[in-house]
């Protein structure tokens, strides 16, 4: 119950706010070497002025998983 092993992902711009702009945030808890996560953040495209949204994406090793990504980024299926 109190052993939580998990990684976050927080890439954000510095923007003289304490919260920044957040461009990625997603926590991990299991397959953190995903090819997914790879595969979307080797090819982030990021718009600034559009609203920051969660996306559900389909986990490639473990289909009946979904990662839940927080952030301003295309994050398109057809790139994995």
């Amino acid at each position: 119950m109190f052993d939580n092993d998990s990684l976050i992902q927080h890439i954000y711009l510095e923007n003289g706010t304490p919260e920044g702009i957040v461009l990625w945030y997603t926590s991990i808890s299991i397959h953190e070497n995903s090819n997914t996560l790879k595969g979307l953040l080797g090819d982030l495209v990021c718009e600034l002025s559009k609203s920051p949204q969660t996306v559900d994406i389909q986990i490639e090793e473990a289909p009946e998983h979904t990662f839940a990504i927080y952030g301003m980024c295309e994050l398109s299926k057809a790139k994995l």
